[in-house]
């Protein structure tokens, strides 16, 4: 799995209290060398927020699934389903073509590591948001 993005909408100074909510971007998830997702209109720090609430899930040990839920959507809009041991099955409503091979949890765990690690220095040079502090303390810029 690999996972890209690009910022297309970055909050105004009067949004900038709620940059969750107004910052958007393309989000593309590559599984296989095959393009699984592709959308526009994704609030990536949303996203952000999901992966990093699993991936504190993942390493105290618990073997859960990964939701993206948004507040732009009725219904999830991304799932990684654990299957079986190590083993995750990728679903969107979404997805542009059926993914059957399995995707392992360390692959899972170092992209979202690297998604988060590349959002939050973009996040810091093109808006001054600080991704961390949302993640970490809740912290909205001011």
């Amino acid at each position: 799995m690999k996972i890209e993005f690009e910022i297309t909408d970055i909050p105004n100074e009067e949004q900038k209290k709620y940059p969750v909510a107004y910052l958007e971007g393309i989000l593309k998830i590559f599984v296989c060398d095959k393009i699984f997702f592709d959308q526009s209109g994704i609030l990536l720090i949303e996203f952000a927020i999901s992966i990093n609430n699993w991936l504190r899930n993942i390493k105290q040990g618990e073997i859960v699934d990964f939701i993206y839920l948004s507040m732009d959507n009725d219904e999830p809009i991304l799932f990684i389903n654990h299957v079986v041991d190590n083993n995750y099955k990728i679903n969107s409503i979404w997805q542009e073509v059926e993914v059957s091979e399995f995707l392992i949890m360390e692959d899972i765990v170092i992209e979202f590591e690297n998604f988060l690690d590349d959002l939050a220095i973009i996040l810091k040079l093109t808006a001054k948001i600080e991704l961390n502090s949302i993640l970490y303390d809740g912290n909205f810029p001011n």
